[in-house]
């Protein structure tokens, strides 16, 4: 599993997993693909932030609901690394600096006739940086992390925010691995 989503909202609750190699649409158990491991007793309550300068850019520029779409996925990766490394972390602030998309956002598309957002690409990526403090409120750790593609053949088949997600996840990773 490479990245899940899970609604709770809904009775029953229901989890949407993305795997790292394709399944067949004939299987029903999936016990040789999935195993669920115990993490830490006390979950990691992460506020994602985007800062006053990107936040600009996405009013002018990217479109200011892209803001969720990106907090969103931060968020989920820094649970599921901190989880996964058993980060012994209360709360974690993370900001997002900045953010390229590998293709145009829906407001980029709409401002800009003739820009194709399914043949237009470009090399994206972000930067973030983020604290993480215990359950006391003292802080145990900062890290800051800024990746963005530099070719652009890594790009073909890659979504809106693609390289991002990549930046996002190479920073949950490594913050944790920094903490555990």
């Amino acid at each position: 599993v490479t990245d899940y989503k899970v609604d709770s909202d809904v009775i029953p609750p229901r989890a949407c997993f993305e795997m790292s190699e394709a399944i067949s649409r004939s299987v029903t158990d999936f016990t040789s693909y999935v195993t669920q491991q115990p993490g830490p007793a006390a979950a990691v309550t992460v506020e994602a932030n985007v800062s006053t300068e990107f936040q600009k850019k996405l009013d002018q520029d990217l479109g200011s609901r892209e803001a969720k779409t990106l907090t969103d996925a931060l968020t989920r990766k820094i649970d599921n690394a901190f989880n996964s490394a058993g980060v012994n972390a209360a709360r974690v602030v993370v900001t997002i600096e900045d953010a390229k998309p590998n293709r145009p956002t829906f407001k980029q598309a709409s401002d800009k006739l003739g820009l194709d957002p399914m043949r237009s690409i470009s090399i994206g990526g972000a930067k973030i940086s983020g604290v993480a403090y215990d359950a006391s409120g003292q802080e145990i750790g900062r890290y800051e992390h800024k990746w963005y593609e530099s070719d652009l053949s890594n790009v073909i088949g890659a979504g809106t925010w693609s390289d991002a997600r990549t930046s996002f996840d190479r920073f949950a990773r490594r913050f944790a691995d920094k903490l555990s």
